[in-house]
């Protein structure tokens, strides 16, 4: 009988470990080829999912119950802290926290709606006396549907940037967008 023998145990932990490895390697490709190809198919799967299901809730017109529905999803999509649906009559849902800022929303709106331009607000115009509110901007984009202003989107956050701007106004005007009764003409 021999005793410990340090060029054959390195070896088989070598063989181990290469075994190990192979292992990992084969679980991860089969994994991917069951699902997505990559982080950024994920994402577009995943934001593609989140937007139709907004857009089933809102398929009978802005209204407040379908609004309020949308509403979390596309607060969602555009990852803010809160997210209202305004109609040209007013305010249809707040969806999210610091709701004391939802009494403003209809009149922040009014240029949107009658004009037609999203608006990008900041501190100055989305004011707020309480410190531990996170809400100090927003964008307000039309929704536009058959090339008329229905109602408004307005994305509530810390700060608003180009990204949410152009995210804010690429989800108010959705492709596709169909007359429906409930709709105001």
């Amino acid at each position: 009988m021999r005793g410990f023998d340090l060029p054959t145990a390195m070896v088989t932990v070598l063989i181990v470990f290469l075994i190990w490895l192979g292992i990992r390697l084969v679980v991860t490709v089969r994994g991917r080829s069951r699902g997505f190809l990559s982080d950024a198919n994920r994402a577009t799967y995943e934001t593609l999912h989140t937007a139709a299901r907004a857009a089933r809730h809102l398929g009978s017109g802005l209204t407040p119950a379908g609004g309020a529905k949308a509403a979390r999803h596309l607060r969602t999509l555009l990852d803010t802290p809160a997210l209202s649906l305004i109609d040209q009559s007013g305010t249809v849902t707040w969806e999210g926290a610091h709701n004391h800022h939802a009494g403003a929303v209809a009149k922040l709106a009014e240029p949107v709606l009658r004009d037609g331009h999203t608006a990008v607000l900041d501190h100055g115009e989305v004011a707020c006396t309480d410190v531990d509110c996170a809400i100090r901007a927003a964008v307000i984009a039309p929704i536009v549907c058959e090339g008329r202003v229905v109602g408004a989107l307005a994305a509530y956050g810390p700060h608003a940037n180009a990204g949410l701007a152009r995210a804010t106004a690429e989800v108010g005007s959705p492709a596709g967008c169909r007359r429906r009764s409930n709709w105001p003409s």
